[in-house]
């Protein structure tokens, strides 16, 4: 371990069966969700380590205490999956409204999967995004409380068809093992 920081503070690394370490130029860029000096504190972070990484300390804080980052954020994302999939799709005002609402707690992770599962989820049809689905923005999708009439009206037995099965994966949470069990 103590080898390693040294080749992190001279710039160095050594292959594996060679004698001596070369000199390469970098620059170790690290990030975590968890305080650092809390953890050296506690003793769950080595503290020479600690000082190593701790040149130039960036805090960026939660999208919850950045609400103005959300809409543009959505927005970028929605662009970016739409040249993705070959789609135009917008958000209505009442979509955005509801995403500035919502906390945000996986912050830009969680938004580029919520976007991406809302232009894939909507029929390729639809160019404006008018609701946000239940389950889509962290509630929890209450499968079993919901009739399959209501759900999937007229499933029949014949062959399912792409709207259908859209609307059983989003009732049931976008699970494909629960969708399977539930569609027969």
């Amino acid at each position: 371990q103590g080898k390693v920081l040294r080749m992190i503070e001279d710039k160095s690394v050594q292959r594996i069966g060679a004698i001596r370490p070369k000199k390469v130029d970098f620059r170790l860029i690290t990030a975590t969700n968890q305080s650092l000096t809390d953890l050296v504190h506690q003793g769950a972070f080595r503290e020479d380590l600690y000082y190593r990484l701790h040149v130039i300390p960036l805090t960026i804080p939660p999208l919850r205490n950045r609400k103005e980052d959300i809409v543009p954020l959505c927005l970028h994302f929605l662009h970016y999956f739409c040249q993705k999939y070959n789609l135009k799709k917008s958000f209505s005002e009442e979509v955005l409204a509801e995403v500035r609402r919502y906390q945000w707690p996986g912050n830009v992770r969680e938004i580029r999967n919520f976007v991406e599962r809302m232009v894939v989820m909507t029929p390729s049809s639809t160019t404006e995004i008018n609701s946000i689905p239940v389950g889509m923005l962290g509630e929890k999708a209450a499968v079993h409380e919901l009739p399959i009439e209501r759900t999937l009206p007229n499933l029949g037995s014949g062959r399912l068809s792409k709207e259908k099965v859209l609307a059983a994966l989003l009732a049931c949470g976008n699970h494909r093992g629960k969708t399977a069990e539930y569609l027969g």
